[in-house]
């Protein structure tokens, strides 16, 4: 129900379920993160409170191709919850992007042929490893709960807390501690 608050003081707020068990509910507002070397996210716009995980391929391959430039990215690796034909057609698309892993639900491995099985278990493995990052920027940088008041300063909130996470990654570089590349 539109109509229905959802909270006291924030007008613009979303109520979802990623379909996980632990989680439930959760109110707010959603960021499309991407991992990349060195263990540093790259947040999407979020120009809408819940931005569906299919329709945010191209926009968050265009954010990478915006930072670093069009022949940068040779890989990319996604959850389930990204997959669509279009994507995947537009992602074979993509004249610099040597692989990818776009995980299709109810694909069985076996079926692929051995190099394309070893590259989706590598870059399904490759992409596990946002999860912990997430939950780093969630709890250590305040994304995972805004405190803030108005939409505006949840967004920033939500910004600064990557560009926190990011900030805190770029201090353990340099200070010496080994931080792995993809």
């Amino acid at each position: 129900m539109p109509e229905k608050a959802l909270s006291f003081h924030a007008k613009a707020i979303s109520c979802f379920n990623k379909g996980k068990l632990a989680k439930g509910l959760q109110f707010g507002r959603a960021f499309q993160l991407g991992r990349i070397g060195g263990n540093f996210l790259v947040v999407d716009s979020c120009t809408s409170l819940r931005r569906e995980d299919t329709d945010s391929v191209r926009p968050m391959m265009a954010v990478h191709q915006s930072l670093f430039g069009q022949e940068m990215l040779k890989s990319c690796g996604t959850d389930k919850g990204y997959y669509s034909s279009a994507n995947r057609k537009y992602l074979k698309s993509l004249e610099h992007l040597d692989e990818f892993c776009l995980q299709q639900p109810g694909l069985e491995v076996k079926s692929l042929s051995q190099s394309d099985a070893e590259i989706h278990a590598r870059l399904v493995k490759r992409r596990s490893g946002i999860e912990p990052l997430i939950g780093h920027a969630k709890h250590g940088g305040q994304l995972g709960r805004s405190r803030m008041k108005q939409e505006e300063t949840t967004l920033a909130a939500g910004y600064g807390a990557i560009g926190g996470f990011n900030l805190r990654q770029l201090v353990r570089h340099l200070i010496g501690k080994e931080i792995e590349g993809m």
